[in-house]
């Protein structure tokens, strides 16, 4: 989606810098889509994205306050802002001036109670897409004694079979092994799908997409695989 010169994300989005317009200080990172960015622009004031609650709001902060908007400054591929504003109390709604006052220590010591996705799992992630990469690699270079290379070389039904098998062997150890044996299962069982998604030319941000679409406030039908 194309307004202007900007370039909003596959859910209608774009990433919008909240910036104190005189300190400089950044206040919040949120979200526009095109009818807040609308409503930003012609009352002067901030208006974000709510993802949990899935509208438009004008951005408050704690108590009710407001942000004026200064100015706001397009990055230059189009795909993110700087909103500066003039700021009406604290950003935050926790009371604090800005929602960045917590030192990157403190979140880790305190992940379970503060933290939405996890340290961990921000790891898993970047662990996840340096495998698809490496499995990239092996697609491309087919070395010989390569694990991988000969799944890819013997296509999708050799990759497929080899997946069923792990399906079998995850199975198993979830009804009778040791929690380091199911996970150990459930990591080969991630590999192989990585390589079937290589096979297919799938990406990592395909299938993001569609978790995203099972995620937020929706009906328990909603949120099913589809059969």
């Amino acid at each position: 989606m194309v307004i202007q010169g900007l370039r909003f994300d596959e859910r209608g989005l774009i990433p919008a810098i909240i910036q104190d317009h005189e300190t400089g200080g950044i206040l919040m990172l949120a979200y526009m889509n095109a009818e807040a960015l609308a409503l930003t622009l012609r009352t002067g004031e901030t208006h974000t994205w709510n993802a949990r609650a899935r509208c438009v709001q004008r951005e408050v902060g704690a108590e009710g306050n407001t942000q004026r908007v200064v100015n706001i400054i397009v990055d230059c591929d189009g795909d993110a802002l700087i909103v500066k504003v003039d700021p009406r109390g604290p950003a935050c709604r926790t009371g604090e001036g800005t929602c960045f006052f917590r030192e990157l220590a403190e979140l880790e010591e305190k992940r379970d109670e503060v933290s939405v996705v996890g340290l961990a799992s921000m790891e898993m992630g970047i662990l996840l897409a340096e495998l698809f990469e490496f499995i990239q690699e092996r697609n491309r270079e087919r070395p010989e004694n390569s694990y991988t290379a000969l799944l890819l070389s013997g296509g999708v039904d050799v990759i497929l079979r080899r997946l069923g098998e792990q399906l079998v062997d995850t199975a198993i150890a979830a009804k009778a092994g040791s929690k380091k044996e199911l996970s150990g299962k459930i990591a080969d069982l991630f590999y192989h799908l990585l390589v079937l998604m290589a096979d297919r030319e799938l990406n990592p941000r395909d299938i993001l997409f569609e978790l995203r679409s099972r995620t937020g406030r929706a009906s328990e039908s909603r949120v099913l695989p589809s059969r």
